[in-house]
């Protein structure tokens, strides 16, 4: 008989590869469906620890994460028809009703609860890239968002709104280098790091996987235990809701068009987050890839604007006013410093700058210590240190 293990099963490659694996259906509501099945199909199984994930075995949150999971299949399967239901009405051409009905399934579990992360100042760092036009210069504005007055060019993105012009960042230069396709060209664009000045400011929702981390914690001995017996059931259960809504929104783009199917259900939960207050989104990039140990580096957050129909304003005023980022910077060698030089730099001005020390050294053990191939250790690389580079450009001007 087949079993499933509880840690596979809360694993965002492993659900890439099922997804991979149903892109043979050319409608994309097909798709949605038999992803269900599949997953209907897994919380039938007998669960059982892998030899991978024995370490796991008999700890109390892994254990109320397997009663939470197996106690609560018809909510589950109820949850993902939801999201399908929504799909399909907005594809028949009842827009409002396929939002208003994903807006009361949310509301029914509470979903947006809770869901942020406020007063983390690990969460500060991010990095954004363009590509070089031939004789163009660039300016702070052009790795800003576009334009009030040029919202003609605003694209169909997976979290986006017709007419909105958003601004997308990226966790780190490995995220940046995969969502732009930049392989080695790193020389064809220009690079910026943008750090919150002030991030007790910003509320967004995460829509990412947060068992894969409290999982990842237990193996590097790093788990709060404490905290998680305290979590209730419902609480479980939500998180349980997010993992999959993230999963129904990371079907890869298909095919080209004005109109892209996979988006659908990602743009709806911006219209539903929008209206709840939220500043924006964070999502991990569905360009998942196992050559490195930890996934924190695959983060993008989305930011909303807000329109001004004054002439002389042509981007959003909060965001200008919590956010600094340097002048674009191009990849050469000279813009690549080592960590110690970084922090260095940093003793070296105001006082109140020891604190951007404590989030440098956080942000370098999270993603710039990440072994490539399970050898190259990021950091140590040229594109690494020029990430150092961007935020000491950025941090001359904080």
């Amino acid at each position: 008989m087949k079993k499933i293990c509880i840690i596979c099963f809360f694993d965002d490659y492993r659900h890439k590869r099922i997804r991979s694996i149903l892109y043979r259906n050319q409608k994309h509501i097909n798709l949605l469906k038999r992803y269900r099945d599949s997953i209907d199909k897994m919380l039938s199984l007998k669960s059982e620890f892998c030899k991978r994930h024995t370490l796991y075995k008999n700890k109390p949150y892994i254990n109320q994460v397997e009663y939470t999971l197996k106690n609560n299949k018809i909510k589950i399967n109820e949850f993902m028809d939801e999201l399908i239901s929504s799909y399909q009405t907005f594809i028949h051409g009842k827009h409002i009703l396929a939002y208003q009905n994903l807006k009361l399934a949310f509301d029914k579990i509470d979903l947006l609860n809770q869901a942020y992360d406020h007063n983390n100042s690990n969460n500060c760092i991010f990095f954004r890239a363009r590509k070089k036009k031939k004789g163009k210069f660039y300016f702070k504005e052009d790795l800003f968002h576009i334009k009030f007055s040029k919202i003609e060019l605003v694209g169909n993105q997976r979290y986006s709104s017709t007419g909105q012009p958003f601004l997308y960042l990226g966790r780190s230069l490995l995220n940046i280098k995969e969502e732009l396709e930049i392989e080695k060209k790193y020389a064809q664009f220009v690079y910026t790091c943008y750090i919150i000045k002030d991030w007790k400011n910003f509320k967004y929702f995460r829509l990412y996987n947060t068992f894969e981390h409290r999982f990842y914690s237990y193996r590097m001995n790093k788990f709060e235990e404490d905290i998680q017996r305290n979590e209730k059931d419902s609480d479980t259960l939500k998180a349980i809701f997010k993992f999959l809504l993230s999963q129904f929104c990371s079907f890869k783009k298909r095919k080209k068009g004005t109109f892209i199917e996979e988006y659908v259900l990602p743009q709806l939960i911006v219209e539903y987050v929008k209206e709840n207050n939220f500043k924006g989104i964070m999502y991990k990039s569905t360009k998942l890839f196992r050559d490195i140990e930890a996934s924190d580096h695959m983060y993008n957050l989305v930011l909303f604007t807000n329109y001004s129909s004054d002439e002389n304003i042509d981007f959003d005023d909060f965001l200008e006013k919590n956010f600094v980022f340097s002048d674009p910077q191009n990849y050469n060698k000279s813009n690549q410093i080592k960590l110690s030089n970084l922090n260095s730099n940093i003793k070296q001005k105001k006082p109140d700058f020891n604190k951007y020390i404590d989030i440098i050294a956080y942000h370098d053990s999270q993603y710039l210590n990440l072994k490539i191939n399970s050898r190259i250790n990021f950091g140590n690389t040229p594109f690494g240190k020029f990430q150092h580079h961007l935020i000491n450009e950025t941090l001359k001007i904080l």
